[in-house]
C-alpha cells in the first residue's frame, strides 16, 4: 500500500466503534470560524462523511447561511449578532453606535492568553476567552439542532505555538461553552491541515519514501501564519510523520493585507474624492472610525481582484497592464464620523499596481522582520517559513511538499511566492475554495474521531528539537530531538540529578540562570530564580522536567536534600515562536491596561497618556503620540505638550500647525526659549533663514542656555552681517557647558557643533570618544544577569 496513506487506514479504523456517535472539530479562527462533524449511523459499517455546518447567522436584514462564520460579535439595540451581522455592522459603526472592544469586537484570538480586558464591555465580553466562547457557543448551540446522534467527543485547534496561557484560555472558553473537558481535546492547525489533507487526497498516490522527505504546511489565515514542518519516513514498511518545527508570527494574516489596502489605497482615495488632507484628521478618527468602515470594502476589493488575476493567470493577459486590470465595487461607501461629517467613496476600486503596493511588504525576503506604524503592523511571510527551516537545520532547496492552506493562499502572488521559494518542492493545495478554507475544522473532525474511538492521535506529536539545559560546565541534554512525546512518558517525570549551587546564599539571595538552548545551541527559555539563605555553594539542586504533547515543558526545581519544597516552578513552550513586542509596547500595553482595570484620577490619567504618547512617538507613531497629546491639550493646555505636539508635528511634516504649537507654548512658558529654539531649528531646516535668526534670538534673550547661544552664533555667522567676535563668544559658550561626562545628549551634540565652529580639533576628539563609550555602553542588554549553576550528572525517570 502506498506509505502515504497510513493515516487513512487508522481513521478506517476509528470508524469501528461500537454504538452511533458524533465527533465535532472547530476551527476556531482569527478571522472565520468552521464546524466540521462525522456521524457514525451504522457503527457495523466502515465508511463515513465528513460535513461541514451551514452556519446560520442572523443579518439586520435577514439570516445568512454559510460554512464560515465570521469571528466577530456586534451588540446593537439589544440584539447580539455573531458573524457575518457583526461584519455588516462594522461598515457602518458609527450609525449603530457601535465602538470596537466595547459593543463590537473582531481579531480578538490573539489577545488571547494575556492579561488584557474590554473594560467597557457589558459582562460576557470582558475579554478575549468570553468572545471566544461566545462563539463557541454559538456554534455548539447549532450543531445539536442538527441530526439526533449525541456529540462524543470534540476538538478545537489552536495556533502550532500557542502558549500555556493561550491554550489553557481555549479549554476555559470551550468548557464556558458548553463542551466537558472529558470530551474534548486540542490540536495545531496546520497538523489539521495535514491530517485532512492525507485523508482527502493521499489515497492512490505513490510517493517515494526511500528516504525521509521534509512536508512543510504553510497556513496563512485571515488572522494568524502559522508553519510547522514534518518529516515523513517508512519505519517498519509503515509511513511515519513527525513534527520537526513549528513557527508562528501572530501579526501576520490577511486581516493584515486588508488593512494595507486600506492605508495605502482606499484611504488616500476617500481624502481626494471628498476634497479633504490627511491632516484633516486625527489618529483616533482615523483607526477608531475611518479604517474600520473600510475594512470589509478592501476585503471585497482583494477577493475580486484575485478572482481576476486568477483568470488572467490562465490567459497570461495582465503582462504590462498591471494599472488596467481592477476590481471596482458599484457603490458608494458611506463613512460617517462622530463629528457628525460624512464621507463618500464612490466605486471605490482595487488595480493590480495598486493592490501589489500594499502586498509587497508582505513579501519581502530580505528585511525578515516586523515594521508597525500606528495604523498596524507588517512581516513578509518568508519570516515564519525561514524560521522554521532554520530551527530544522534546512535549507529551502531540501523541503520537498509544501501544502499551502489558508483564506490567504488563495492569493495568485503568495502561491507564485511559494513556487518560487520551494525551488524543488511541489506545492499541494486543496482542489477548490471551500475545502482551503474548511480542512482545519476537517481535519480536527477526524482527529476527534480517531480519539472517540480510542485512538491517541493520528500524527503521534514529537519533539521539534533538543532541548538542554546550559550550565557552567556545559549543556546537558534534557529531551531529545524527535521524542514521542509526552516525555517521558504520561503523568511522569524525568530528574536531572545532580545540579549544584554555584554561589552561597547566606546572608543574602542570589539569582539563579535557568536557560534552556536548542540543538543548535540558541537560548530558547530563559528565567531567573532568587535562592534564598540558607544555601551552600556546591548543595546538591534538584531539577524535575516533562514536556507534554503540545511541547510545553514544564519544570520544578529544588534543593536535593528537600526535594518536595519547589523552589522554582514554570511552564513554557520554548519553541513557540510568536513575534514579541518590545520594551516599549509592552509598557504601553502596561499602561494601557492599568487605565482599563483601575479606578485613576484625572491626575493619573493624564500622566498615563502622557507617558503612552512620549513611547508612541519613541516608536515612531506620531500620528497617535498626537492624537493622545492633542486630546489631553483639550482638557487644559499645557506648555511642554503643546512643545511635544510642534516636535511631532515637524516629523509629520506639519509645518504649519509646528509652528502654531510652537508659538503657543511659547506664550504659556514665556521665560522658556525651548519651543522658540526648536522653531529656528526647523526654520533653517526649510531654508526659511530670516525667521530662523530671529527665534534664535529670541530663544537666547530668554535662555542663558550654551546650546541656544551656539545655534544663534551659528545662524549670525553664516547668514547674518553684524560685525561679532563669534570665537570670543563661542568660546565663552564652550566654557558655559557642564563637564563632558554629565552633559546629557542634547548638550552633548550643541557642545560637538560649537567644537566644530571653532575648528577644536582636540575637543571634537574627546567629545567623539566619549559618544562612542556612550554607544558601547547602550548596548549592554543586561541579558547574562544571574548565575547559571554548576555542573550536572546523569538524568534519570522519575514517576
Amino acid at each position: 500500500m502506498d506509505e502515504l496513506i497510513q493515516v487513512v487506514s487508522k481513521l478506517a479504523n476509528s470508524s469501528k466503534v461500537s454504538q452511533p456517535i458524533r465527533v465535532v472539530g472547530i476551527d476556531l479562527g482569527t478571522t472565520n470560524s468552521v464546524l466540521a462533524y462525522i456521524d457514525i449511523i451504522d457503527p457495523s459499517k466502515s465508511d463515513f462523511e465528513i460535513k461541514v455546518l451551514e452556519v446560520a447567522q442572523e443579518t439586520r436584514s435577514g439570516k445568512h447561511f454559510g460554512e464560515l462564520l465570521p469571528s466577530a460579535i456586534a451588540i446593537h439595540n439589544g440584539m447580539v449578532y455573531i458573524g457575518h451581522g457583526a461584519i455588516h455592522c462594522r461598515g457602518q459603526m458609527n450609525k449603530f453606535g457601535l465602538e470596537q472592544d466595547k459593543n463590537i469586537f473582531w481579531d480578538t484570538k490573539n489577545l488571547m492568553g494575556i492579561e488584557r480586558t474590554f473594560h467597557r464591555a457589558r459582562k460576557g465580553f470582558n475579554n478575549a476567552k468570553e468572545i471566544a466562547a461566545q462563539i463557541l457557543q454559538f456554534l455548539n448551540a447549532q450543531i445539536k439542532t442538527t441530526g439526533n446522534s449525541q456529540i462524543k467527543y470534540s476538538t478545537v485547534t489552536v495556533p502550532a505555538s500557542f502558549n500555556p496561557n493561550q491554550k489553557a484560555d481555549t479549554k476555559w472558553a470551550a468548557k464556558t461553552a458548553g463542551i466537558p473537558a472529558s470530551e474534548l481535546s486540542l490540536l495545531n492547525e496546520p497538523t489539521a491541515a495535514f491530517i485532512a489533507y492525507s485523508y482527502l487526497y493521499m489515497q492512490g498516490r505513490s510517493f517515494d519514501l526511500s528516504s525521509p522527505k521534509n512536508l512543510i504546511v504553510f497556513d496563512f489565515g485571515g488572522g494568524t501564519c502559522d508553519v510547522a514542518l514534518f518529516s515523513l519516513r517508512r519505519s517498519n514498511g509503515e509511513m511515519s510523520q513527525s513534527l520537526r518545527a513549528v513557527s508562528r508570527y501572530h501579526r501576520l494574516g490577511g486581516g493584515d493585507i486588508d488593512r494595507a489596502i486600506v492605508v495605502d489605497v482606499l484611504l488616500p482615495k476617500l481624502y481626494v474624492q471628498n476634497q479633504v488632507t490627511s491632516h484633516d484628521f486625527d489618529f483616533f478618527e482615523k483607526s477608531k472610525e475611518l479604517i474600520p468602515q473600510l475594512l470589509s470594502s478592501a476585503e471585497s476589493l482583494k477577493i475580486g481582484l484575485c478572482g481576476l488575476l486568477t483568470h488572467a493567470e490562465k490567459t497570461k493577459d495582465y503582462e504590462g497592464n498591471k494599472a488596467g486590470i481592477k476590481h471596482t465595487l458599484t457603490r458608494t461607501i458611506k463613512v460617517e464620523l462622530k463629528s457628525g461629517q460624512s464621507l463618500f467613496l464612490e466605486s471605490p476600486s482595487l488595480s493590480l499596481a495598486e493592490f501589489e503596493i500594499a502586498l509587497n511588504k508582505f513579501l519581502e525576503e530580505d528585511l525578515l522582520y516586523h515594521r508597525e506604524s500606528e495604523y498596524g503592523m507588517t512581516c513578509s511571510i518568508f519570516a515564519p517559513l525561514q524560521n522554521v527551516l532554520s530551527r530544522a537545520d534546512l535549507h529551502q532547496h531540501q523541503v520537498h511538499y509544501c501544502l499551502a492552506v489558508g483564506g490567504s493562499c488563495l492569493i495568485p502572488q503568495i502561491q507564485e511566492a511559494l513556487a518560487k521559494f520551494f525551488v524543488n518542492a511541489e506545492i499541494l493545495t486543496f482542489q477548490d475554495h471551500g475545502e482551503n478554507q474548511t480542512c482545519v475544522a476537517r481535519g480536527a473532525a477526524l482527529q476527534a474521531l480517531h480519539l472517540a474511538s480510542g485512538g491517541a492521535g493520528l500524527v503521534p506529536p514529537t519533539s521539534s528539537d533538543s532541548i538542554s539545559i546550559r550550565t557552567k560546565n556545559g549543556a546537558t541534554e534534557l529531551v531529545p530531538a524527535t521524542a514521542r512525546l509526552p516525555f517521558p512518558s504520561e503523568n511522569e517525570w524525568s530528574e536531572l540529578g545532580s545540579l549544584q549551587a554555584p554561589k552561597s546564599a547566606i546572608g543574602s539571595s542570589f539569582p539563579l540562570r535557568l536557560e534552556l538552548v536548542d540543538s543548535e545551541d540558541l537560548v530558547v527559555s530563559k528565567d531567573t530564580w532568587q535562592v534564598n539563605p540558607v544555601v551552600n555553594k556546591g548543595d546538591s539542586l534538584c531539577l524535575r522536567y516533562r514536556m507534554d504533547e503540545n511541547q510545553c515543558v514544564e519544570l520544578k526545581m529544588s534543593l536535593a536534600a528537600t526535594p518536595d519544597e519547589v523552589l522554582y516552578h514554570d511552564t513554557r513552550n520554548p519553541f513557540s515562536n510568536v513575534a514579541s513586542h518590545n520594551a516599549e509596547r509592552e509598557r504601553i500595553l502596561e499602561l494601557e491596561e492599568q487605565m482599563r482595570s483601575e479606578t485613576m484620577n484625572v491626575g493619573q490619567q493624564t500622566r498615563c497618556i502622557d507617558e503612552i504618547a512620549k513611547l508612541e512617538h519613541e516608536l515612531g507613531n506620531n500620528e497617535k503620540a498626537l492624537g493622545l497629546l492633542s486630546r489631553l491639550n483639550q482638557r487644559a493646555p499645557d506648555a511642554q505638550r503643546l512643545h511635544r505636539m510642534g516636535m511631532i508635528c515637524g516629523d509629520l511634516q506639519d509645518y504649519d500647525r509646528q509652528e502654531k504649537f510652537y508659538r503657543e507654548s511659547a506664550r504659556l512658558l514665556p521665560h522658556s526659549g525651548a519651543a522658540l529654539f526648536n522653531l529656528a531649528l526647523s526654520f533653517k531646516k526649510r531654508g526659511r533663514i530670516t525667521e530662523a535668526v530671529e527665534c534664535a534670538k529670541a530663544a537666547r534673550a530668554k535662555s542663558a542656555d550654551p546650546a541656544y547661544k551656539v545655534l544663534e552664533i551659528e545662524l549670525a555667522q553664516q547668514f547674518g552681517n553684524e560685525a561679532r567676535d563669534f570665537n570670543r563668544e563661542l568660546e565663552e559658550a564652550i566654557q558655559q557647558f557642564p563637564d563632558l561626562q554629565i552633559q546629557d545628549d542634547f548638550e552633548l551634540s550643541w557642545y560637538r557643533n560649537a567644537a566644530v565652529l571653532t575648528s577644536n580639533k582636540q575637543l571634537l576628539k574627546q567629545i567623539d570618544d566619549e559618544r562612542t563609550r556612550r554607544i558601547k555602553e547602550g548596548h549592554s542588554t543586561g541579558l547574562n544577569d544571574g548565575y547559571l549553576p554548576l555542573g550536572t550528572e546523569g538524568i534519570i525517570p522519575k514517576s
